[in-house]
């Protein structure tokens, strides 16, 4: 009898949580969505691909813009579109999103308010008549993730790839030491030109500073680089390798050659193989592969943001971090480069 009581109660708890783990529908004047809060390492376009969906639907849902960070934590609200929620009754490809059963009513007014059958109500959700209780999770449509989602019933996830975070191997970090050299002596500047470049150094270095509180942001290229075929190498020294071989995996290649470019002071990347970047019409957060042209001399570097305007840029696509020119052995800034990335 105890144990007949004990196995009841186990399978009461299976239930109460199979219902309280599905992802919950809201709904705003702008449409349906449901929340996700940000997670470590992850931006504007990981979350896109999470939900598929493009971020430039999700940034204006929240009233956000593309071009500033997401903090770990922060709730974002995910819209439902075509794009990335199913409704077909015999496909349910995806998460389970629940609505939350409300006073009065019924399987009638919450099949016409998502544009379901009853049939599909009791299909999704194993019920055998018209009764439902306040409180309860009616299953009204699957949401297209392309990686498990925290909040989801287990069993009812459709097999998806788990992302795993790479870190460094030993390997790589002995080739960033054996590459790191004597930084290459700087050009003697005017006075007002010093300043600027001291502004400059600091920006960056509280930049860098930021990258480990503040997840990586994204924006619309403003520009259209011609993209190449098949994946980049991911060989080259940088700690940023293997988030450049993540990110050759999820997104589309990009190539740039024949650009300006120039080097500004920072301390980071000496002793972490930590390379940053200034980098017009490129998404902040996004890894690129510097690479010297005719020769096995790769990096990865971080790009931080846009390079600023003023004098001493003029013409510039690009400023690398000092580290990163001098672990490309880069003397003169007339070698010429070449950049890959991937969006």
């Amino acid at each position: 009898m105890r144990t007949t009581y004990l196995i009841f109660c186990l399978f009461i708890s299976l239930c109460c949580f199979s219902q309280s783990a599905q992802l919950l529908l809201k709904n705003s004047g702008k449409g349906l969505y449901i929340d996700h809060k940000v997670l470590p390492k992850e931006n504007w376009y990981s979350i896109g691909r999470k939900y598929e969906i493009s971020p430039r639907d999700i940034a204006p849902f929240n009233g956000l813009s593309l071009d500033k960070g997401l903090s770990i934590g922060q709730t974002l609200k995910i819209p439902l579109i075509s794009t990335n929620f199913n409704q077909d009754q015999e496909n349910k490809t995806g998460i389970p999103v629940a609505h939350v059963v409300g006073q009065k009513e019924g399987l009638l007014h919450i099949a016409s308010q998502y544009n379901v059958t009853v049939a599909q109500l009791k299909k999704w959700n194993k019920l055998s008549s018209d009764q439902i209780n306040v409180g309860d999770e009616l299953v009204v449509g699957f949401v297209k993730a392309t990686i498990p989602v925290q909040q989801t019933t287990p069993t009812e996830i459709a097999k998806v790839d788990k992302v795993i975070e790479a870190r460094p191997s030993p390997a790589v970090q002995q080739e960033v030491k054996k590459n790191v050299v004597d930084a290459p002596p700087a050009p003697t500047l005017p006075p007002a030109e010093k300043k600027v470049e001291k502004q400059l150094e600091k920006v960056v270095d509280t930049q860098v500073e930021k990258q480990s509180k503040v997840v990586d942001n994204a924006s619309v290229l403003a520009t259209a680089p011609k993209p190449i075929q098949g994946e980049a190498s991911a060989k080259g020294a940088g700690y940023f390798s293997s988030s450049f071989a993540q990110q050759s995996k999820e997104g589309n290649p990009q190539k740039l050659e024949g650009f300006i470019y120039g080097v500004f002071k920072s301390s980071s990347g000496w002793d972490d193989g930590k390379y940053y970047v200034l980098l017009n019409s490129v998404v902040p957060g996004t890894i690129v592969k510097i690479s010297v042209k005719g020769s096995d001399k790769s990096i990865f570097a971080k790009v931080l943001g846009s390079v600023p305007p003023g004098k001493e840029s003029d013409g510039m696509t690009m400023r690398m971090s000092n580290s990163a020119a001098s672990a490309l052995g880069i003397i003169e800034t007339n070698t010429a480069l070449s950049l890959v990335w991937f969006n």
